[in-house]
């Protein structure tokens, strides 16, 4: 969870979070290995407390697979 804030009024598209869900994959049959996926979206807030949602923003997906030393990400 990344957080910024405590900026004024004029800057008040900085005041949001980036909420990242981690999800696997079902293990590999062969090998056993599953793959990462990491789904992202920034929220945005209408006040300084960041209780107020204004608006949700998807940033994407990526997906991390094992190559046998470590998860890369998938191109």
């Amino acid at each position: 969870l990344d957080r910024t804030f405590g900026f004024s009024d004029n800057m008040k598209q900085y005041n949001c979070d980036i909420v990242s869900e981690i999800e696997f994959t079902e293990p590999n049959i062969e090998n056993g290995t599953r793959n990462i996926i990491i789904k992202s979206k920034k929220i945005y807030y209408k006040d300084e407390q960041n209780k107020v949602v204004d608006r949700e923003e998807n940033l994407g997906s990526e997906i991390y697979k094992w190559n046998g030393e470590a998860f890369v990400e998938n191109e």
